[in-house]
């Protein structure tokens, strides 16, 4: 469990003199037909989640974060979804100011990364709920008629496996990944938001169009069989996540005490050592 008693579990015990920050002081953009366009999205997702800036004329979607467990879920999460080779949002340090106050708080902030004159669709849209297991897969080829299929169930499988590992508790939700309509074929969006991870082991994992339980023989024969799947399980087994914490270390210029990375290395330890023992 993260437990911060002895330590200091804000943000600002890790930021250093040299670590790169974007200032936000205003969240929010107009909710007006030319943002809607620049976004492509639609307008009651923004006024619901109207937590973007914009910054040089390009749009970042802020988040604040003062914990320091959630904001290295996030930093880790980008890293992670790299390492599967799945697209996945760029994050940046945000520091946010308020007026006529010393106050600060630091976030994250990601570009949009929604095109102009594409259609993004949620998962409720494409009714990925009604699916049990892996039926999921068979369902989507009906929306790739020119042969992108292959590639969306690749990475739909790499989401699976890099949430499985990670325990995300967030993708049950249909706001949390996305999927990219483009010239009749859909793809998967960048991947976002990976709040909610690492809090416990374990062998079983669900999501919004999936569900898994490791102690079943059949599901890991499954694994076995199919290629792709046995591929990313292995990957889990090559990770190196104290590499991973050193590289986000200098690529924003933090200090992580050792007891927090301890914390990831030794939630890495233990899936390596469930995966082992069930002989996948």
């Amino acid at each position: 469990m993260k437990n911060d008693w002895q330590m200091d579990s804000s943000v600002s015990s890790i930021i250093t003199k040299t670590t790169p920050l974007k200032t936000v002081s205003k969240i929010g953009v107009p909710i007006t037909k030319k943002t809607i366009e620049n976004l492509s999205i639609d307008k009651e997702r923004l006024q619901i989640w109207n937590n973007w800036v914009k910054i040089d004329n390009e749009y970042f979607y802020y988040k604040g974060i003062n914990y320091i467990y959630t904001f290295l879920e996030e930093l880790l999460g980008e890293q992670i979804s790299k390492y599967f080779d799945l697209n996945t949002v760029h994050y940046e340090i945000a520091k946010r100011t308020f007026k006529n106050s010393k106050l600060v708080c630091y976030g994250v902030l990601s570009k949009n990364f929604r095109l102009k004159n594409k259609s993004y669709l949620e998962a409720i849209d494409l009714h990925l709920s009604r699916y049990s297991n892996f039926d999921l897969f068979h369902h989507l080829e009906e929306y790739n008629e020119n042969g992108v299929y292959d590639l969306l169930i690749s990475d739909l499988k790499k989401m699976l496996i890099r949430d499985f590992y990670t325990n995300q508790k967030d993708r049950i939700t249909s706001n949390n990944f996305f999927f990219q309509i483009d010239n009749g074929t859909i793809r998967l969006s960048p991947l976002h938001d990976y709040e909610y991870s690492f809090e416990e082991v374990s062998s079983k994992y669900t999501n919004l169009f999936a569900s898994f339980d490791l102690n079943d023989k059949k599901v890991i024969d499954f694994f076995q069989k199919d290629k792709e799947f046995y591929f990313l399980i292995q990957k889990i087994l090559l990770l190196d996540m104290k590499k991973m914490l050193e590289n986000i270390e200098q690529m924003y210029q933090l200090e992580i005490s050792t007891y927090h990375k301890n914390y990831y290395i030794n939630y890495d330890e233990q899936v390596k050592e469930n995966i082992l023992k069930l002989g996948i």
